[in-house]
């Protein structure tokens, strides 16, 4: 809706969400539960609406009619039923975390899934109240749950199902140096671990594994999310193997004037074109972008997905774009990797700090790419990630001037030394 606002001016543009707050940032929800952000308002926005750009908060999509070009709302505060026409339909219906509703137990009060700005107040509200507290999953929301929750005190245990935290995201030894930060900070590192049961009253008190008992007056669960693909399917919307709404390079999905974009659409990545669900704010704006713009008239094409995904954790940052090395060998390609501790800034500074990263790569560009550390690692995933989408040769990466200011970065910096170090590897060709 912000791009058609910005390129489709004389379009008028309904938004309708059943939330009653029309934005927020769900990326900033374990910070205000750690107490870094003092308020839940500040990570909610208000857009200022006109004649030609209307929100309806609050609000339920029962149904669409896409013959006739009509959307059936309801108000959710008064229950009034009312219908809205369009000429073009944009789903961005996200996603919803997935539950563990087959484990005895699951029913018991003091367990949640962490979505909305309610869930957060709800497990906030919980954990001033608790001393244990569970996460279970250890991908990037439950890492820094988990975090979080230590932050506020309490003794947390975190669980995965998985050999390794971060599973699929990191490769293991890059996990096993999150996973020692998270030991050092006080959280209990469970891995390869099965939940299998809740136990309590009436609320939560244990959680069981194959092997283990652990107390827990709060429990997270983590598990993953799903493509909210309800009022897809009441559309008759093709779906994707993935079971996201199935879209073309323009964000069109299989019926005429209805796009989609998002958590719920289906996409692909950018290295071989496989079926992909991001399930990324990053790869939600970049696909609203694309769809906001083809609806105002100006061509435009998406190019798929890296998977670019960050954590921090009180300055430790960690975060990765495209392929790990596990997942390329597991696509059969001809991979190699490089990894390489380095100083970010000349030794001699006091706050100099040190980088951890490894790129996958093959005979001539880059793959992949993994960071840690107590620096900024934004940037440098973006300049991985344009390298992996234009697949620039590494040559051609290492001719760059790169910026020296010792006391912001040295020369020649952590990026350049291990582009230096997979340069060398090829013409050697050691793979």
């Amino acid at each position: 809706a912000g791009f058609i606002r910005i390129y489709g001016r004389e379009r008028e543009i309904t938004v309708v969400e059943k939330r009653p707050y029309p934005i927020y940032h769900p990326c900033s929800i374990p910070d205000v539960i750690a107490g870094k952000i003092p308020s839940w308002s500040s990570i909610m926005e208000e857009t200022h609406q006109n004649h030609r750009f209307r929100i309806y908060a609050g609000t339920l999509v029962e149904d669409v009619d896409s013959t006739g070009k009509k959307v059936f709302c309801r108000d959710l505060k008064s229950g009034k039923r009312f219908v809205l026409e369009y000429d073009v339909l944009v789903l961005a219906t996200g996603s919803i975390p997935r539950q563990l509703r087959t484990l005895p137990g699951s029913d018991l009060n003091g367990i949640y899934t962490l979505k909305t700005v309610e869930d957060g107040v709800s497990i906030h509200k919980r954990a001033i109240a608790s001393t244990n507290a569970t996460v279970v999953g250890a991908g990037p929301l439950g890492v820094e749950t988990a975090f979080a929750l230590r932050e506020l005190g309490l003794k947390v245990t975190l669980i995965e199902i998985m050999p390794t935290i971060l599973p699929g995201k990191f490769d293991p030894d890059m996990s096993k140096n999150v996973e020692k930060f998270l030991l050092e900070k006080g959280i209990r590192v469970v891995t390869g671990s099965r939940v299998v049961e809740f136990q309590g009253r009436n609320w939560v008190n244990k959680v069981l594994t194959e092997n283990n008992v652990f107390e827990a007056d709060l429990v997270v669960l983590s598990v993953g999310t799903l493509p909210n693909v309800e009022l897809a399917r009441i559309m008759g919307l093709a779906l994707g193997p993935t079971g996201g709404i199935k879209v073309d390079e323009n964000m069109k999905t299989s019926v005429n004037d209805v796009y989609s974009a998002g958590d719920c659409a289906e996409v692909w990545d950018a290295i071989e074109g496989k079926p992909a669900l991001p399930m990324l704010a990053n790869a939600a704006y970049q696909q609203g972008r694309v769809a906001g713009l083809n609806i105002s008239g100006i061509k435009e094409k998406y190019d798929g997905t890296l998977y670019s995904w960050a954590i921090s954790l009180g300055g430790f940052n960690a975060g990765a774009v495209g392929l790990t090395y596990a997942e390329a060998k597991k696509r059969n390609l001809k991979a190699k990797t490089v990894k390489m501790t380095s100083t970010f800034k000349p030794i001699f500074y006091p706050d100099s700090s040190q980088i951890t990263l490894k790129i996958v790569f093959d005979e001539e560009k880059i793959l992949g790419a993994q960071i840690l550390g107590e620096v900024n690692i934004s940037y440098i995933l973006n300049f991985f990630a344009l390298a992996i989408k234009r697949k620039i040769p590494i040559k051609d990466l290492s001719k760059l001037e790169p910026l020296y200011v010792p006391n912001l970065v040295d020369l020649p910096d952590p990026v350049f030394k291990i582009l230096e170090s997979a340069l060398r590897r090829i013409k050697r060709q050691i793979f």
